[in-house]
């Protein structure tokens, strides 16, 4: 996956046949975080966090947020499911 920025899109890459898809975003793209299982992803952008199916390349769900952590080991936790 590759995270595009400045523009509002997430491009998903296919690394066996080198082909992409994209998911549009509500705005620009500054962090990404992979499910274990590489289902889903969670994506920071500014005061949002987009929640992603990977799969369908669809945006499941945006959560506000008002404050990030700057931990890298930091994870989110929804309705209880680790991101």
């Amino acid at each position: 996956m590759i995270s595009s920025s400045p523009s509002n899109t997430l491009h998903i890459l296919n690394p066996a046949t080198g082909t992409s898809e994209t998911v549009a975003l509500s705005g620009i793209p500054s962090s990404l975080s992979v499910s274990e299982d590489g289902l889903r992803a969670a994506v920071l952008l500014p005061e949002t966090i987009a929640y992603i199916d990977l799969t369908t390349r669809t945006v499941l769900r945006e959560y506000s947020v008002t404050a990030v952590p700057v931990n890298r080991r930091a994870r989110v936790l929804l309705k209880n499911e680790w991101l």
